[in-house]
């Protein structure tokens, strides 16, 4: 065990030192979301980071797209696992920008699942002179916590966060079976309804999915207009993912099915039918 820590303190070591390489005279800012000391180690929210102009990069979940508009920046997942025992490691959704611009940015921790989560917010002056935050509250699925983050890459500067408060964003169930619990099997953020209309020539819907913690993905199955799609899904319980679904002109009709573990211990089955219409 011993080995492991010492292994595992060297690799972080370099990483900081790489980090530090990258981003020396320039300047940096690290935000990244992932489980609570506490709360396991899947991922239970996605981040929207908004910078003084007004660019994001981040989930948007109204459209079930990851965007990328801030310059020299990114937004992506990472996970490390044990190399030795293969068991997966922490996950976290990570916003990391080289040389940003001083001001105000805006973060929205958007819940995908039920748990807590844990928010560390790391930035880095022009020396490459560093200050962290760490913060960790509880979320669930369309639970937006909001902060705001005043940056400054003026040598000793120090990171101010402040939390502006909690709001939500529609989360469909696609209804149909009991939802106390059953419904939670399958929800979404893309679409909030069984029927959507979409504009002409669409070719593409990117659905948001929201997997319940206590689903039996082997039993999953997706049909489009009758046809299997179901490897274009990776259910996994308690995660999100985004599918691209592709569209004909006329109507589209997707059904998707899981079964999962209801609050009483029993099986149940939670089965959404959802319509696409392309003119």
């Amino acid at each position: 065990m011993k080995k492991i820590i010492l292994i595992l303190s060297v690799i972080v070591l370099l990483v900081t030192e790489s980090y530090a390489q990258n981003f020396e005279k320039r300047g940096g800012l690290l935000i990244s979301v992932g489980p609570s000391p506490t709360g396991g180690v899947k991922a239970i929210a996605e981040l929207l980071i908004t910078d003084p102009m007004g660019r994001c990069a981040g989930l948007d979940v109204s459209k079930g797209v990851v965007v990328q508009g801030i310059p020299n920046a990114s937004y992506y997942k990472e996970r490390i696992d044990d190399l030795e025992t293969g068991e997966p490691g922490e996950e976290s959704n990570t916003f990391e920008a080289g040389a940003p611009i001083d001001g105000l940015y805006k973060i929205a921790v958007i819940g995908t699942s039920s748990g807590k989560y844990g928010l560390d917010i790391f930035a880095y002056d022009i020396n490459f002179k560093g200050t962290v935050q760490k913060l960790d509250s509880s979320t669930y699925p369309g639970k937006i916590d909001s902060y705001e983050v005043t940056y400054s890459s003026a040598p000793g500067s120090q990171v101010k966060v402040t939390f502006v408060g909690s709001s939500e964003i529609p989360v469909f169930d696609g209804k149909g079976q009991r939802p106390t619990d059953v419904n939670k099997f399958l929800q979404y953020f893309n679409p909030i309804q069984a029927r959507t209309e979409l504009p002409a020539g669409t070719q593409n819907f990117n659905l948001s999915i929201i997997y319940g913690n206590t689903i039996k993905r082997e039993t999953f199955s997706a049909m489009l207009e009758g046809k299997a799609i179901t490897k274009q899904f990776y259910p996994i319980p308690g995660k999100h993912e985004i599918v691209k679904i592709p569209l004909i002109q006329g109507s589209n009709t997707l059904v998707l099915s899981i079964k999962g573990v209801k609050t009483d211990g029993k099986i149940a089955e939670d089965t959404d039918r959802l319509v696409f219409i392309v003119p």
